[in-house]
């Protein structure tokens, strides 16, 4: 068994043995960056993302015939109240 010192990454490979560890960072810097991305368009553009929250649940609860109405719903309102509006 091979000991690692202390503070040191195994590296992370593939099934072919490449490393994947840059990559996989490469990977979250760029979701961190969209998430950042997202929050911002939010905090400037509330009213169009609780328009368009209730236009995508509309689509979704028809699509599924209702049956998913409920899940549909709360999702909705936590966009509502992740904005800082009240759904209407």
């Amino acid at each position: 068994m091979v000991q690692l010192a202390p503070n040191v990454v195994p590296e992370r490979q593939d099934r072919h043995g490449r490393d994947t560890t840059m990559p996989l960072l490469r990977k979250l810097t760029m979701l961190a960056g969209a998430a950042e991305a997202a929050r911002r368009y939010v905090r400037n553009n509330p009213d169009k993302v609780n328009k368009m929250a209730g236009r995508a649940g509309q689509f979704v609860d028809k699509r599924t015939k209702g049956r998913y109405h409920k899940q549909i719903d709360t999702a909705v309102k936590k966009v509502h109240n992740g904005t800082g509006r009240v759904s209407g």
